[in-house]
């Protein structure tokens, strides 16, 4: 399910994730690692948090 599309994140909510993660992850999540595809569904951020490993 497409979480931008379906109404559950918009821009603000997406800074919030960003953050999130990257408190989770105690590391910096530098922009240019990432589009905001990769956080669109669940399924997109847990491949892209993958890729982070």
């Amino acid at each position: 399910m497409d979480l931008l599309d379906n109404g559950l994140l918009d821009s603000l909510s997406m800074v919030n994730l960003i953050m999130y993660l990257e408190v989770r992850l105690g590391r910096r999540i530098d922009r240019k690692d990432f589009c905001m595809e990769d956080l669109r569904s669940v399924s997109r951020m847990r491949a892209f948090l993958s890729s982070l490993q």
